[in-house]
């Protein structure tokens, strides 16, 4: 039953690190919700550039 556990535990573990988000990933995310924040917000230039 312990070897059941730990087998479920470490599958669990393995694909969640498997689904990760990559770095170019996480980086054009990261620009569309700044984008989309600015937009909403109308902030300036400069506040863009701060938030981003």
């Amino acid at each position: 039953m312990k070897k059941l556990i730990l087998t479920l535990i470490a599958t669990l573990v393995l694909s969640a690190s498997a689904n990760a988000m990559s770095y170019e990933q996480a980086r054009i995310q990261a620009l569309f919700l700044t984008d989309k924040m600015a937009y909403e917000l109308n902030l300036t230039e400069e506040q863009y550039e701060a938030a981003y």
